[in-house]
């Protein structure tokens, strides 16, 4: 092999690992999922501990599907069921209530007879639910 092109391999090959090894100046610091640069010697920032005032509860309001029809002439709306949907949020006359993507609710639905799968027919108590809102359940 010619002097130039074993000089020129070697480049090829050396030079990742010399980027990489020059790069290790630094260390890097995990922050509350954020990553961020710090000096190689220097003490990690010690990040002050709070106690929350409350333990955190969680919601009573449980996602049970999604709008998928809306028929607004006959006040029908049409929800596919989320696999997880508990079976006392579709018994006839259950109270729903459909939210958008910000958690503004949207309508107020009643729970028809109507099942088939996981499809859920229900009835427009009011507001004006959209599709692809999200349909939810106060548990008791």
């Amino acid at each position: 092999m010619q002097p130039q092109l074993r000089a020129a391999k070697w480049t090829r090959l050396g030079l990742p690992f010399l980027v990489l090894g020059l790069s290790g100046c630094q260390t890097l610091q995990r922050l509350g999922g954020l990553v961020a640069p710090v000096a190689a010697g220097s003490a990690p920032a010690a990040l002050p501990v709070t106690a929350p005032a409350e333990p955190l509860v969680p919601s009573p309001r449980l996602i049970i599907g999604r709008v998928v029809a809306v028929d607004s002439e006959l006040r029908q709306i049409i929800i596919e069921l989320a696999p997880d949907a508990p079976g006392e949020a579709i018994v006839p006359d259950t109270e729903l209530t459909t939210r958008d993507a910000a958690l503004r609710e949207t309508g107020r639905l009643k729970v028809s007879r109507q099942l088939r799968g996981r499809i859920l027919g229900t009835f427009l108590a009011a507001g004006s639910p959209a599709v692809h809102n999200e349909v939810v359940w106060l548990a008791p």
